[in-house]
């Protein structure tokens, strides 16, 4: 892993529903960070873009990067992996980038080992009615 002080690394972690998403997504429409497209093995949801919003492979792909040592953070959630790439999150910090994820909390704490620099931001839902409400949506 490169020196990490060259860029900012914000780890957004939040349950599923909570709105990190939203708030990512805003966050890059008016700064000049990059996003790191994580991997998962979930289908896409209707309106996502590969390489855009995730890097879709297969289990066996996954795997493969996991032993491999590709990933500097990944995760099993509901039954699909989800992982962070070292080279990708790397290139970015490589080009002073200023660079924002969304990661579960434990990847959140594996980054931010790796990149002790890292701000780890936690979001809650509104309430746990407005949760469940968002959730049922999906």
């Amino acid at each position: 892993m490169l020196d990490k002080t060259k860029s900012l690394i914000i780890v957004i972690s939040a349950p599923s529903g909570a709105g990190k998403t939203t708030l990512t997504k805003r966050l890059l429409q008016i700064s000049s960070f990059a996003y790191s497209v994580s991997f998962t093995t979930r289908p896409p949801r209707k309106n996502e873009i590969e390489g855009v919003d995730y890097y879709f492979i297969s289990n066996e792909e996954f795997q493969k990067m996991v032993e491999e040592g590709k990933f500097v953070e990944w995760a099993r959630v509901h039954g699909q992996l989800y992982g962070t790439s070292i080279d990708l999150l790397d290139n970015a910090i490589e080009t002073k980038k200023d660079v924002v994820l969304e990661v579960d909390v434990k990847g959140g704490i594996e980054i931010k080992k790796k990149y002790p620099k890292a701000v780890l931001i936690f979001l809650l839902p509104p309430s746990w009615q407005e949760l469940e409400k968002r959730l049922n949506k999906r």
